[in-house]
């Protein structure tokens, strides 16, 4: 299955808000991808997902952050920080990880584009200590079910750390194949 089939819609497009049956099984697919790439996975008490490529040098990571929101991504991903790739070109970023040493974690924020609980950059928020835990597990959608509740029922263990560590450096993971980076040049927050 390819993360394009997962939450498709009629138009073309993709449909996996935060903490829905298909936003799980999104990141089921891409921790599948990881492991089977010899990566850690780990999920915080928020619902935010970590992926580890571990490096040959002991120390801090480089974290890359990712939307697997959009279908074209899971390709990225896999291509770019795992060298996936079919051609060597695509191996670069895994070369050069290898090259330096260091671990490459993957940052899968929850419902960082706010499009269900109203709060955008939640994950990413409670992961760097802006926003309180219970804050977040106190966001509502629209038919009034909460972040607590969501994380609950998907399994995810709301008594899990909410580590919050040093970084060697960080990045945003983009895909040069996403629909809207052929329309006119946006100014980006990364």
């Amino acid at each position: 299955m390819s993360m394009a089939e997962i939450g498709a819609t009629a138009q073309g497009g993709c449909n996996r808000q935060a903490l829905t049956d298909a936003d799980m099984a999104g990141r089921k697919l891409l921790s599948q991808w990881a492991q089977a790439a010899g990566c850690s996975v780990r999920v915080d008490a928020v619902g935010n997902l970590f992926v580890r490529r571990k490096g040959s040098v002991d120390g801090l990571p480089v974290v890359m952050t990712a939307a697997i929101s959009t279908p074209n991504h899971g390709w990225e991903i896999r291509r770019r920080v795992w060298g996936a790739g079919r051609t060597g070109s695509d191996r670069v970023p895994q070369r050069s990880c290898d090259e330096h040493g260091a671990s490459i974690e993957l940052a899968v924020w929850c419902n960082e584009e706010g499009s269900r609980f109203p709060m955008a950059m939640m994950g990413s928020a409670v992961w760097s200590g802006r926003l309180a835990l219970d804050k977040a597990y106190g966001l509502t959608d629209r038919a009034g079910v909460s972040v607590r509740e969501e994380l609950q029922r998907l399994g995810i263990a709301t008594d899990a750390p909410v580590v919050r560590q040093a970084v060697k450096g960080s990045s945003r993971c983009t895909s040069s194949k996403d629909p809207f980076s052929s329309r006119k040049p946006r100014p980006s927050a990364w």
